[in-house]
């Protein structure tokens, strides 16, 4: 059991193989953030998307 002052998420991910179980506070300002998926996972699951065409264009710097 731990307070708002421990990092929770971190904690539980490095117990991830032990018989333990992790009941924490979160902060109320806290942002969870999942990591990003790879590229042929997006592209399967987002068959129509492409790059704006602005990701495409050559900029000439002087």
């Amino acid at each position: 059991m731990l307070d708002a002052g421990y990092d929770a998420p971190r904690i539980a991910h490095l117990l991830a193989g032990l018989p333990v179980q992790i009941l924490g506070r979160l902060r109320s300002d806290r942002v969870m953030r999942r990591s990003a998926p790879s590229r042929q996972d997006f592209q399967s699951a987002n068959p129509r998307w492409r790059p704006p065409a602005q990701a495409w264009r050559r900029v000439r710097l002087r």
